[in-house]
């Protein structure tokens, strides 16, 4: 027992000293002193922006904190930033411990510091907590400037643009830094923003897989390959065979002989997309070859023995045989960069010595055609290497782009000497420095990886409201990939290239609003730089192309960048289109004047000139040409004292209103040669001769407003749309009105050569309320876009008409085809001349500029080119446009 009571003392007294040293004091020793001593453990900045941390007890004590201005520090430690103008506040901060009746303080005096003006031109912004659409990111707040970071661009980039989150994926959430920053930069705020992007939801994703298996559109019997799209929309579709006995995965043919007969096949293509699944079938039948086929076969295949070329290595030009026996031979070749139609042999490169040269022999016999690809190889040789590089100075002499004056590195090879850039520092020259350039580089995403290059933007379309759409098939994103040693590159879409263009300084669309837009995609594009022997480069971790491609790619289609030997220099197309005294004579005047291009210097320029139209000319199709190698003349192009001569004739031999020569190159700057009928091509010199004749009957020296039948109607002269053009429009309406007594109006095209688009639309909206479609196919990847804009002019309320004649150009032939889709009155007269595509210039190595038409071919509502015009609903010919009478007739024949 007195064991037991040991130790319970002891314990007892344990806890009696534990008490003593711990969180409760005795009361034998607490007072004021000790009251004090606590507060004074207590430490406290003297100066803050951020909220205080206030513990509420020290040494066992509870401690009650009280603030002279709660709206500035609360007794809870959070602080409310002072206004700048108000500037820095102190607050009495009060700590109070109450014993019993002992009762001790100690305050702290705290400045809470005012907000900079940069700080608060960032609490100004707010953006949603959750969203769906595109954000409007400001660039300014006030005096400053915001710059913005996102954390995964991805779903939403540095431009507010949001690409919304597929349905398995889920909703994502974002962090935006925005960063507000003086005007010299040197001092800067920032704040973040958490948004949630709002994924696709289940209903969205099935609607959309079936909208894209709804447009999918195959063959029934097939005697050819099936091609197999990689995409559908935005989906990857998985394709599979009932039965791959004569059709393999991916859609190669082997048609069965003619003893086993037609077979039948089923085709399913399905698209997943997480738990969500939809397919469509297709029932399609193989076509056997026939008896004649068979027997043609195998004629064509001993035909094919007898050419010692096949399968062979040739060093010089081939001899195709139009025939052999009784078998008549096409022959297209499917690098005619190496070797022409004709064939006609030029050099590879080096990288590509094992790579053969594809031979299509199209052969005849009786009544069957079939097509066989051969094999030739090439012994000829070009090695390249970049040897020398030099620092050159870029002026901007733009008036649309005001890009600053800077430096840029130009590089060069040993053999055919065309300039060469680093792909980012040319991006960033185009970019414009301080100012607002040609293109918005922050809107590229560049991502590297060792010799691949990708390059990507982020696009989002508008939806009805004008806000951006929430149209899951709608939203793009677009890729260039640039593959550095296959010395390759591959565009998703060709809208990549527009894509981060900047507007010009010039609204042309204004007072038009989008207010739907539909676009159906296509394969991607490849481009081969190896059949064209233009060749990248990667160099102490540069990545090189040449100059004027990427000029090509990247400037734009209203701007581009000139190089004259000596420097580069920053130009828009109406500068060149035709081109001002002023700009000549800087842009020509270089070290490079009256000296001679080599041989292999113009091999590189009648290279890129073959690319830049195989790929870039938006009659390619319309011309049903195969590669623009077997369309130019190689040895006048490559003649350096012909040069620019031949290219001259070259362009106005291409037949199209749209292309035309420029002006020659710094080499010679003093070319001019005068343009004849007898240059043109038998559509073109047409064009002109009724151009003539229409002046010689007036109509195209009208100007003024022009009545028939005592007033009633008006003829209202548009020879061309351009930034003045819907002003003077609507003067002339104003004019009518006032006159009274117009019930018709005549809206006169017929001597309309065309102008800007943004022009014509506008002019369209003083006719109609309606939505104006605007209808484009691409021709580089064959997609499709209709986009509908309503304007902010209130239509006018006539009886319209509208009048067209083999005059009626570009703009006009459009404003002819909407006219007559819309149904907006009668179009009379003959049909137009056509003019699908934009102009875009083409700056060429040597210097000379010609002009063609763009990728951007104008349409129908089926998305057939407007190329070749449109027939009118009342026929009226072009030497009666001046007769009242026929002209009142026409328009009472349609009522």
């Amino acid at each position: 027992m007195k064991k037991l009571i040991t130790i319970l003392l002891i314990v007892t007294f344990g806890l009696v000293l534990t008490a003593c040293n711990g969180e409760e004091p005795t009361e034998e020793t607490i007072d004021q002193n000790t009251l004090e001593t606590a507060l004074e453990t207590l430490e406290l900045p003297e100066e803050t922006d951020t909220d205080l941390d206030l513990i509420d007890a020290v040494d066992g004590f509870t401690i009650d904190w009280t603030s002279d201005d709660s709206d500035v520090l609360k007794p809870n430690g959070r602080i409310t930033q002072p206004p700048s103008d108000r500037g820095n506040q102190t607050v009495a901060l009060t700590a109070t411990i109450t014993h019993d009746d002992i009762e001790a303080n100690r305050t702290f005096d705290i400045t809470v510091l005012a907000l900079s003006p940069l700080k608060e031109a960032l609490l100004e912004i707010s953006l949603p907590e959750i969203t769906k659409k595109s954000i409007e990111l400001p660039e300014r707040q006030g005096d400053y400037t915001i710059t913005w970071e996102s954390d995964e661009p991805s779903y939403l980039n540095q431009r507010g643009q949001v690409a919304r989150p597929r349905y398995e994926v889920g909703d994502q959430t974002v962090t935006l830094t925005a960063t507000a920053s003086d005007r010299d930069g040197r001092n800067s705020e920032q704040k973040t923003f958490e948004v949630v992007i709002t994924a696709y939801s289940k209903e969205e994703t099935e609607e959309a897989m079936a909208a894209a298996l709804e447009q999918l559109e195959l063959p029934e019997n097939l005697d050819e390959d099936l091609k197999l799209e990689q995409y559908l929309r935005d989906f990857s579709p998985v394709w599979s065979f009932d039965d791959t006995t004569y059709i393999d995965e991916d859609g190669q043919l082997q048609r069965p002989s003619s003893d086993i007969g037609d077979q039948s096949l089923t085709l399913t293509v399905r698209l997943q997309e997480g738990d969500i699944e939809k397919e469509k079938t297709f029932e399609m039948t193989i076509l056997a070859y026939s008896e004649a086929e068979e027997t043609a076969m195998v004629l064509f295949e001993d035909a094919l023995d007898t050419l010692d070329f096949v399968g062979a290595t040739i060093s010089e030009d081939l001899t195709l045989p139009n025939n052999v026996d009784d078998i008549r031979i096409e022959w297209r070749s499917l690098r005619p960069g190496i070797i022409h139609n004709d064939g006609t042999l030029r050099p590879t490169l080096s990288s590509q010595a094992d790579k053969p040269v594809p031979l299509e022999a199209t052969m005849t016999y009786q009544d069957v055609t079939m097509t066989y690809t051969i094999d030739v190889y090439v012994s000829e040789i070009l090695e390249q290497s970049i040897t020398s590089s030099k620092s050159m100075p870029f002026r901007n002499l733009a008036d649309e782009y005001l890009l600053s004056n800077t430096t840029i590195e130009v590089f060069y090879t040993n053999t055919n000497g065309l300039p060469y850039v680093d792909v980012e520092q040319f991006l960033t020259l185009l970019d414009g420095g301080s100012k607002t350039g040609a293109i918005d580089f922050d809107m590229i995403d560049i991502d590297i990886d060792q010799d691949i290059m990708y390059l990507q933007v982020f696009v989002t379309s508008v939806d009805e409201d004008g806000e951006m759409d929430d149209a899951f098939v709608e939203d793009t994103t677009y890729i260039f990939e640039i593959n550095f040693s296959k010395n390759t590159a591959t565009v998703n879409r060709y809208g990549f290239f527009s894509s981060f263009q900047e507007s010009t300084q010039t609204d042309f669309g204004s007072g038009l609003e989008v207010v739907d837009y539909e676009v159906t995609y296509f394969e991607p594009v490849m481009f081969d730089f190896n059949d064209y022997r233009l060749e990248l480069f990667i160099k102490d971790d540069q990545y090189l192309m040449p100059l004027h491609l990427a000029n090509l790619f990247f400037s734009g289609s209203m701007f581009d960048v000139y190089y004259n030997g000596d420097g580069l220099y920053g130009i828009d197309t109406y500068q060149v289109y035709p081109m001002q005294d002023s700009i000549r004579n800087v842009l020509l005047n270089s070290s490079y004047n009256d000296e001679t291009m080599s041989e292999d210097f113009l091999l590189g320029v009648y290279d890129y000139l073959a690319f830049s139209f195989d790929y870039y000319f938006g009659l390619r199709e319309d011309k049903g040409v195969d590669s623009y190698y077997n369309f130019f003349n190689f040895d006048t192009l490559t003649d350096p004292n012909n040069h620019y001569d031949a290219l001259f004739t070259t362009v106005y031999r291409l037949d199209d209103l749209h292309s035309s020569f420029g002006s020659a190159g710094m080499y010679n700057p003093e070319f001019d040669r005068s343009l004849s009928l007898d240059d043109l091509g038998s559509r073109t010199k047409r064009f002109y001769e009724t151009y003539w004749d229409l002046e010689d009957l007036g109509t195209c020296d009208r100007d003024d407003v022009e009545y028939y039948d005592d007033g009633r109607v008006a003829r209202v002269p548009l020879h061309g749309f351009n930034a003045d053009t819907p002003d003077e429009f609507k003067a002339m309406l104003d004019a009518i009105l006032e006159k009274g007594g117009v019930e018709d109006v005549i809206v006169d095209l017929s001597c309309n050569t065309g102008g800007i688009i943004g022009g014509m639309i506008q002019v369209l909206g003083y006719i109609t309320d309606d939505a104006i479609p605007y209808h484009s196919r691409n021709a580089g990847d064959q997609s499709t876009a209709t986009v509908w804009y309503t304007s902010e002019y209130e239509a006018y309320d006539f009886e319209w008409h509208f009048m067209v004649s083999p005059i009626t150009y570009s703009a006009g032939n459009s404003m002819a085809q909407i006219v007559k889709e819309m149904d907006l009155g009668t179009l009379m007269g003959s049909q137009t001349q056509g003019g699908a595509s934009s102009v875009t210039a083409n700056i060429l190595p040597s210097g000379a500029i010609i002009f063609m038409s763009s990728p951007n071919v104008l349409t129908n509502e089926d998305y057939e080119s407007l190329e070749y015009g449109v027939r009118p609903t009342v026929s009226l010919p072009w030497y009666q446009l001046e007769s009242p009478t026929r002209i009142l007739r026409a328009i009472e024949s349609d009522d």
